[in-house]
């Protein structure tokens, strides 16, 4: 347990008051979708590495990983949406983050805007969101879509959330860290949410 002291100001017409309230919270548990360092995970990494196919896309901020090293894991299946422009606003995803399923949404784009990097760190430090926003140039994006099934999408259909989901790709797994990603194309069926 872990005991907090706040000192809470009140203010009534001309006095002010000064009250310590002591608060006791329980210890934060991890994400449950954080993997730790067990040598089950360990051969996942491994396997995913050499299943995978490498690509020169990037996390774009080390606040997406969500193991061990620096690394971002998927290890369910998960969708792909490959995106043409950079991602301005967290509120181009919301369709498409809606329908990411059990397994999670690989997001792939040229760059993310730092709000929409905060918004993705926030929500899958609180385990609401499993997803893995990767960054590069067009042409690896190119081979991600070609490697998943995915087709690219325009912002403009992102803002006018028209993704249908013939144009999301599949991946089985995916790794990924600071400098490449590794991708395991995977079913043509998600689990939905």
């Amino acid at each position: 347990m872990t005991r907090r002291r706040r000192t809470v100001t009140s203010v009534s017409e001309r006095w002010f008051t000064d009250v310590v309230i002591d608060i006791t919270m329980p210890p934060r548990a991890a994400p449950r979708h954080r993997a730790g360092t067990t040598r089950d995970d360990a051969a996942l990494l491994d396997e995913t590495m050499r299943q995978g196919t490498r690509l020169d896309l990037r996390l774009p901020d080390p606040g997406l990983a969500n193991v061990t090293g620096g690394r971002s894991l998927l290890d369910r299946p998960a969708l792909v949406l490959v995106c043409r422009d950079e991602v301005r606003t967290t509120r181009e995803l919301l369709g498409v983050l809606g329908r990411a399923g059990t397994g999670g949404l690989i997001l792939g784009a040229p760059g993310y805007d730092a709000e929409v990097v905060s918004t993705l760190v926030a929500n899958l430090r609180a385990g609401t969101v499993r997803v893995q926003a990767l960054v590069g140039r067009s042409g690896e994006l190119a081979r991600l879509a070609g490697l998943t099934g995915a087709a690219i999408v325009a912002r403009t259909d992102l803002q006018a959330d028209d993704v249908p989901d013939s144009r999301l790709g599949h991946a089985a797994r995916s790794l990924a860290d600071g400098r490449h990603a590794w991708i395991e194309a995977g079913p043509a069926s998600v689990p939905p949410a």
